[in-house]
């Protein structure tokens, strides 16, 4: 009887340990223990996300009591993949990549954390469960303002919002299409909740209306995206038919080349 005892001491001395210690997450910010679920956030489709965890262990009282050596990822849903942490890192981290085509919804997976050999007496290995929300509607463009009135040759600014409403960071490119010789294409990279503004602007020489579609793309899946419109509606006035015929704008008859010549100068003076 009394070897039996001395045999479960410290199997339940180890599993002591093994539940009683917690693990500090550092993304998402958390403490949990072995067999607990930690909520990341949502991510859209195609994303690549990290689990970050403090290897260092200590005691109530801050005692240093071991280190985790390693952490990976098992039990991901179909077309996940993931990235082990190097061993020894500090922090660990785990890289998870969700499917590019992945439908909305709740995502559960495991991570374990070890101690490589056993030889830090903190348990040897804890498994917790990360759930992740997939949404597609993770990002969002928004264009201030969608129309302006201006006068031939007056630059008009347009302002280009980028806002990434999700927990893992991406890439967006935007392109415009529309009015010729206008076009443009930018890369943005967005933090997790962050957000990005940048101007574009058009200048026209005619009167005439500007339609130009804007469209931005998640560089992690085609699920990901968004675009908006924008007009600039020109209207002439006098400083800026004088700015034509500068440019060499003439209308007959041959006789009024004269005047011609005088409204081009103005322009110039008006520069």
């Amino acid at each position: 009887m009394r070897c039996k005892l001395l045999l479960i001491l410290p199997a339940l001395a180890l599993c002591s340990i093994l539940f009683g210690v917690s693990l500090q997450l550092l993304e998402p910010a958390a403490t949990i223990s072995g067999g607990e679920i930690a909520e990341y956030g949502n991510v859209g489709p195609g994303q690549t996300f990290t689990v970050q965890i403090n290897p260092i262990v200590r005691s109530g009282n801050k005692s240093f009591l071991g280190q985790w050596d390693r952490a990976y990822a098992i039990n991901l849903p179909e077309g996940w993949i993931a990235r082990e942490s190097k061993i020894y890192g500090n922090p660990l981290i785990v890289e998870i990549t969700s499917d590019k085509m992945a439908p909305e919804g709740d995502y559960y997976f495991d991570i374990f954390v070890e101690d490589e050999k056993g030889q830090e007496n903190i348990g040897g290995q804890v498994v917790f469960n990360v759930h992740a929300k997939v949404l597609h509607d993770i990002f969002e463009m928004q264009i201030e303002p969608n129309e302006i009135r201006a006068t031939a040759y007056e630059r008009a600014k347009f302002s280009i919002t980028l806002i990434n409403k999700g927990s893992a960071k991406d890439v967006f490119t935007v392109t415009s299409t529309g009015a010729k010789g206008w076009e443009f294409k930018r890369e943005v990279y967005l933090m997790p909740g962050a957000s990005k503004t940048f101007s574009y602007e058009l200048e026209g020489q005619d009167e005439a209306t500007y339609n130009m579609r804007l469209s931005a793309q998640s560089k992690s899946s085609p699920l990901v995206h968004d675009e908006g419109e924008l007009n600039l509606q020109v209207r002439s006035n006098l400083e800026s038919d004088f700015k034509s015929t500068s440019y060499g704008v003439l209308l007959f008859p041959i006789q009024l080349l004269p005047m011609y010549s005088i409204a081009g100068l103005i322009a110039l003076l008006l520069q």
